[in-house]
């Protein structure tokens, strides 16, 4: 919808053609990449932060989380061909993660 599609619903007005959602999808992707982007940030210059021992374990258990785990399918993501291959795997490493901590592999 461009801007002034917009302007006129905000207005009270309709669009001509209607208006029409699209269902969310590379953005989820790209939100989850950018929190765990900004946690390792705050990880490596965590020294100029304070946080709380609650917030630095949660923290840590993200940072960890995401390099153990899901870092290996976001680079692995744009291989369409064997993308079932990857997602069984990255499920199968979910699962076997259970063993280093099992409150956030579920």
């Amino acid at each position: 919808m461009s801007s002034w599609n917009y302007q006129l619903f905000f207005l009270g007005g309709s669009p001509q053609r209607g208006i029409h959602f699209a269902a969310p999808g590379p953005m989820l992707h790209a939100s989850w990449m950018s929190k765990v982007i900004y946690s390792l940030k705050v990880w490596m210059f965590g020294s100029q932060f304070r946080l709380a021992t609650l917030e630095e374990k949660g923290l840590l258990q993200m940072c960890l989380l995401a390099v153990i785990l899901y870092l290996k399918a976001w680079f692995m993501a744009p291989l369409a061909v064997s993308a079932p291959r990857h997602d069984l795997s990255l499920l199968q490493d979910l699962y076997k993660y259970r063993q280093h901590n099992e409150a956030i592999s579920c």
